[in-house]
């Protein structure tokens, strides 16, 4: 599993970050606004297909072993603690530590309904992690706060940086010879510790070569030139214009309880045809941006456009 920026050839790394984001915010909002399933099917749909386009299928579906398991999770937890519902399948009169035991219908199809909110916004989130260049959004606002915006770069550079240097030096002690796992925990542990020394002498060595690069570039001893300005083209005012209509016709459409479903205390759908009508607009504008995704890569004339 790995969740940090792939820099890849596709229509959806060419836009610009502010594009980017309206677009990951409006299928966000879809689970947010919205307990019905259909709403959480639709996003984690909507985000599979632009996640295949942005060639980060496979790293985005390597996260679902971690979500199937919250999601199990989820259902487990509500169906076990909730008690209310109409639909009882099971009764127990007295569990240890939580009482009288209770099980209904309602309560597993909350869960489930819940855990599926979990899974689209995994699925946003990662999504949105692996295809949009942090360094880009950070740009965004360095022009009015440039040394925060540096300090959350160096922060978000960090993890991955920290997670490559363990690993190497992992293989460097296993290639060595030195047992890392060893059945007795505490050898485990004696063993894990010079690694942490040496992760930690690392970590500091690299501080001091950023701080003297910074200082070599003559960092903070004037005002910030700017080097690169993101323009937009003609597929981010697309882009944008279906991201901030979609964003408020589901926003609306929320808010005037067309995707109502009640789990308590009987199951019932009132979701209207305006509600079915916007969960069907996530997944077919995520499909129709796959294949301009397809045709982009294959279309040079399509590339000079961006």
């Amino acid at each position: 599993m790995k969740i940090a920026f792939k820099k890849t050839e596709s229509l959806f790394h060419a836009l610009n970050p502010v594009s980017q984001i309206l677009f990951c915010a409006t299928i966000f909002l879809m689970p947010l606004l919205n307990s019905n399933p259909l709403a959480s099917l639709s996003a984690i749909f909507s985000v599979a297909f632009l996640a295949a386009s942005s060639d980060v299928f496979k790293e985005w579906a390597s996260w679902w072993r971690v979500c199937l398991f919250m999601f199990a999770l989820t259902v487990l937890v509500n169906a076990a603690i909730s008690s209310n519902g109409t639909s009882v399948l099971l009764k127990v009169s007295h569990v240890p530590i939580m009482g009288r035991v209770m099980v209904t219908a309602e309560g597993i199809i909350f869960g489930a309904s819940m855990g599926l909110r979990i899974l689209a916004i995994i699925a946003v989130f990662t999504f949105a992690t692996l295809s949009i260049d942090p360094d880009r959004i950070l740009s965004l606002i360095s022009p009015g706060s440039s040394a925060s915006a540096l300090l959350t770069a160096m922060t978000l550079r960090m993890v991955p940086s920290v997670a490559r240097d363990s690993k190497e030096l992992l293989e460097a002690h296993v290639a060595r010879g030195i047992d890392l796992e060893s059945p007795n925990c505490i050898k485990r542990i004696k063993m894990r510790v010079p690694l942490l020394k040496k992760l930690t002498t690392t970590f500091l060595d690299r501080g001091i070569s950023i701080a003297e690069a910074m200082e070599s570039r003559a960092y903070g001893s004037g005002p910030r030139s700017r080097m690169k300005r993101y323009v937009y083209s003609v597929y981010d005012y697309g882009v944008i214009f279906v991201s901030v209509s979609s964003f408020f016709y589901i926003s609306i459409i929320s808010a005037l309880g067309f995707n109502s479903f009640y789990f308590y205390p009987a199951l019932s759908l009132k979701t209207r045809a305006a509600g079915y009508a916007s969960f069907a607009l996530l997944v077919f504008i995520s499909i129709v941006f796959f294949i301009m995704s397809m045709l982009w890569k294959k279309s040079l004339w399509l590339k000079s456009k961006t």
